[in-house]
């Protein structure tokens, strides 16, 4: 049932109601809310305690969290931890328990079962999965059933859309089902209002580009960069002189982009629209540090990021890190892979889960940072068919490789 990669369980229990606990300052509620992770390949256990916690419905939603990493066997009970409040299953359509995974789990990690009670509830994923989607221009209603019997639940649009196309879309889209999550090339208050019709929540925003001028290659960058203004300080290790047309363009193209992004917001704002910014091949965004605090001086939810597994490895080959730099700001992800050249230096877009993206550490930042929505592939010239785009997607998700 398991392979020896699987991500594996979460144990979970419900926060108290707020009204077991009172009213806190900004609708906080902070009491004995834990999850007990273990990964079998990993053989680590991640404590996770959830500080910012806040109920969305009757689920719990967590805003951030603090881990505490050892490696070992799970071993701790959870029967003496309080718990006011019936529970929850945060997240699962296979249930665990109905499905006698508990002799599974034994079995896959060598190890005694956790003690819980009742009050506990054990699901494979942490609050909720990430949904699956393609990338494309409107479908039709075939097209849409389709997509539904390979597992799909919905999808990005791309190209021109009017208002007409859009609504008409939704309609059939909502008939079935399925969802139209994002919109692609989301730049403009026309996009934004597509977006609406189509019953998108997000549009995603190139930030700006930078060529022309001699910069330093991918692998050299080394940037250092002023976090109140976001404007670059130096971009390698000692001289600079030669980069100074690059910096001063690229701070250049950040203000553009700031006063760009700031001239959406309130239209964003107003049809309950999350504009995405991605990392992108314009020889900006080189450092996830610098791409989180862009993201972060604008001060609002409206503004978060669209990030691409695959458009920094050339600049910067752990994809992972960048759900730790933007803690929780990612609002969707592009699924696309890069195979880097033997020595680190460049390399090429590659079929998803044939390059050296890291879907394993990728999938277990996406549960440890809490992204839940949805998960894109975008092919960049290297091909799979709606099957195989749905099944490695499903790999990814599950924390499998490539068979």
């Amino acid at each position: 049932m398991f392979s020896d990669r699987s991500l594996s369980f979460y144990f979970i229990m419900d926060l108290p109601r707020r009204q077991d606990v009172g009213e806190n300052a900004g609708g906080k509620v902070g009491k004995f809310s834990e999850i007990f992770y273990f990964h079998p390949f990993t053989r680590t256990e991640f404590r996770v305690k959830m500080k910012d916690a806040r109920e969305r419905g009757d689920a719990v939603f967590a805003r951030s969290c603090q881990y505490c990493i050892r490696p070992g066997r799970p071993t701790h009970s959870l029967s003496g931890i309080s718990n006011q409040g019936e529970s929850k299953k945060m997240m699962n359509r296979r249930n665990f328990m109905q499905a006698a995974a508990g002799t599974a789990f034994s079995a896959a990690v060598g190890t005694q079962l956790f003690s819980f009670p009742q009050s506990v509830q054990a699901a494979s994923d942490f609050a909720v999965r990430p949904k699956k989607a393609l990338l494309g221009r409107l479908p039709d209603a075939e097209a849409v059933a389709k997509m539904k019997a390979i597992g799909i639940e919905g999808m990005e649009i791309t190209g021109p859309v009017s208002l007409e196309e859009a609504k008409a879309a939704r309609k059939l889209a909502e008939a079935q089902g399925f969802c139209f999550h994002s919109l692609m090339g989301g730049g403009s208050i026309e996009r934004i209002e597509i977006a609406a019709e189509i019953g998108a929540d997000a549009v995603l925003v190139v930030p700006g580009r930078v060529s022309g001028v001699k910069m330093p290659e991918p692998w050299e960058f080394k940037i250092e960069f002023d976090e109140k203004t976001n404007r670059l300080i130096s971009v390698v290790e000692g001289d600079n002189t030669p980069y100074a047309d690059y910096i001063r363009l690229h701070n250049e193209q950040m203000e553009k982009a700031r006063r760009s992004v700031e001239a959406l917001i309130p239209k964003a704002e107003e049809l309950g629209i999350t504009l995405g910014l991605e990392n992108v091949w314009n020889n900006m965004w080189v450092h996830p540090a610098f791409a989180a605090n862009f993201i972060k001086s604008f001060g609002t939810k409206t503004v978060q990021a669209y990030f691409d597994c695959g458009n920094n490895m050339k600049y910067y080959p752990r994809s992972q890190d960048w759900f730790d730099y933007l803690k929780g700001q990612i609002i969707r992800v592009h699924i696309k892979d890069f195979l880097m050249a033997p020595d680190g230096r460049g390399g090429r877009f590659a079929r998803v889960m044939e390059g050296s993206v890291d879907w394993l550490a990728v999938r277990q930042k996406m549960i440890e940072t809490g992204f839940s929505t949805w998960i894109t592939v975008e092919l960049q010239g290297c091909p799979l068919t709606h099957e195989e785009q749905a099944d490695r997607m499903t790999r990814i998700l599950d924390g499998r490789p490539l068979a």
